[in-house]
């Protein structure tokens, strides 16, 4: 139970600090909205797409190996063997970081004016570099500090990381943007890697502090290279790939809405929107998923260390549970109040319109994130990144044919069909390592009537048409707030939760 309580407590700690910063990160997008356009923030995820290629390979699967060989170490009771992995570990970001920060910073002309098909996008795209040895330094500290259980110093870092971020990109926004929407991206740039510098630095300093708590003795680490390598090689070649498929079908993206009629203005607001606004005020509450995922990671690997399956099995089946009644509930708010959340953040008709379609897929989008944290912490990462490698190439495919064709439409469609593929996959590969009995009726149908339910229960008591409509951010709330009391009270009524997971909630608060 001890565990299981500071498991409990990281995972709150944790989730405030990502649903604080995903809050500051909605408002904050809501503000660029208003200030560069749609066009400045799709111009902005494009230049960030080939961002989020160069961090891959700086990175090249570093956290999750820092965080598996640390976990390994610290079952075996092996301190000097974690200092050695967190220094290994620590030399192989660096190599690789400079490498690419390199490659981008020389081929940052070529990759705007050809790649990108926009020259504005040149002058930002050599200020990232900058920010790559940082990041990957970051990784290696972020995993190693996941592994020993120490997330409170990471919080705090986080939260003053992201409002670093905000005031630079604020202030040189002010300063840049008269001069065009090219210096109103380098000045978003910027900000961002002057926060990863600051965060880099603090996270460090934590990383020898509790390095310093923990000695060194026992085994030197024989052999850690060699299992770094062997864990870290596989997952960046798989990052590579579906990094590389990823940034190629944002690329086609604007291309593909082009020839379907669109000007480039109008292929970068269609783009913008999606991802700059729409995919933001989605994913917002799945901060508590991705924490969780990311907890659950050390927690499994020492399961699966010290042979114990009667604790992994169940770990996964509750936290599956859970997790499912978690995206009902959210798929439910979304759905329900899409025009308001939308016109409240972003003052526009047609994110509401997104937010409302996208909602039914929180459910697959939700769940693949807490599965394929499992499935890491199991250490079946090699198949976790196949099957995003598969989902890639579908969505390379899919974008390709169907955007010239359906338009943003068909955007939607294959953001659609590959989230359901990759989720299948990942699923399926859970169930079979361990052996997983799951009740249709018990775990989905219920909770997709509870929350039925929910919504007609609503319906009725502030009237069709009535309840959805108000704007105001206090009303929102409270009506957000009562629909989620309402959903908890059917969860009850259908025996969805029972009194026994209140006892468990009970114990780890006790």
């Amino acid at each position: 139970m001890k565990k299981g309580k500071k498991l409990f407590y990281n995972m709150i700690l944790m989730t405030a600090t990502a649903l604080l910063i995903r809050t500051a990160g909605v408002f904050f997008s809501a503000y660029l909205f208003r200030t560069v356009g749609s066009v400045g923030i799709g111009i902005y995820q494009l230049i960030m797409s080939v961002y989020t290629l160069a961090i891959t390979i700086a990175t090249s699967g570093i956290k999750f190996t820092a965080t598996r060989l640390v976990s390994e170490e610290l079952g075996k009771g092996n301190p000097a063997g974690v200092r050695k992995a967190l220094r290994s570990c620590l030399m192989y970001s660096l190599l690789f970081s400079f490498a690419t920060a390199a490659l981008l910073f020389f081929g940052a002309e070529w990759i705007g004016t050809v790649w990108l098909d926009d020259p504005r996008t040149v002058s930002s795209l050599r200020i990232l570099p900058i920010g790559l040895p940082f990041i990957a330094v970051s990784a290696v500290v972020g995993g190693y500090l996941t592994a020993v259980r120490q997330v409170n110093r990471c919080a705090f870092i986080q939260i003053a990381d992201q409002f670093v971020m905000i005031a630079v990109t604020i202030t040189g926004l002010r300063l840049l943007l008269p001069k065009g929407l090219e210096y109103g991206c380098i000045a978003m740039v910027a900000g961002s890697c002057l926060s990863e510098a600051a965060a880099c630095l603090f996270l460090f300093l934590c990383c020898l502090w509790d390095q310093k708590k923990r000695g060194a003795s026992g085994d030197s680490g024989h052999g850690i290279p060699k299992r770094m390598f062997k864990i870290a090689i596989p997952i960046a070649l798989s990052a590579y790939a579906r990094s590389a498929l990823s940034t190629l079908q944002h690329i086609l993206i604007p291309r593909g809405l082009k020839k379907w009629g669109a000007s480039q203005e109008q292929a970068f607001t269609a783009y913008g929107t999606v991802h700059g606004m729409v995919l933001p005020l989605v994913l917002y509450p799945s901060a508590l998923l991705t924490v969780l995922a990311e907890l659950l990671i050390p927690e499994l690997t020492e399961c699966q260390v010290q042979n114990n399956e009667e604790r992994i099995s169940w770990i996964v089946t509750r936290v599956l549970k859970l997790s499912f009644l978690f995206a009902v509930c959210v798929m439910g708010v979304l759905f329900c109040f899409s025009e308001p959340l939308g016109l409240t953040f972003y003052q526009s008709g047609e994110v509401s319109f997104y937010v409302k379609l996208f909602s039914p897929l929180v459910l697959v989008m939700y769940m693949d994130t807490i599965v394929d944290g499992m499935l890491k912490g199991l250490g079946e990462q090699y198949q976790s990144m196949k099957y995003n490698v598969i989902d890639s190439f579908a969505s390379v495919c899919m974008v390709y044919f169907l955007l010239p064709i359906f338009g943003i439409k068909g955007y939607v469609m294959t953001v659609m069909v590959s989230e359901v593929l990759n989720f299948s996959l990942s699923l399926g590969r859970l169930i079979k390592i361990t052996r997983l009995q799951i009740s249709l009726k018990e775990t989905v149908i219920k909770p997709l009537c509870c929350v039925a339910c929910t919504a007609v229960t609503c319906g009725i008591l502030w009237f069709p048409g009535s309840w959805t409509n108000e704007h105001f951010p206090e009303i929102l709330a409270v009506r957000i707030l009562f629909l989620i009391g309402c959903y908890l009270l059917f969860l009850f009524l259908f025996s969805c939760l029972k009194k026994e997971d209140l006892k468990w909630f009970a114990s780890l608060l006790h």
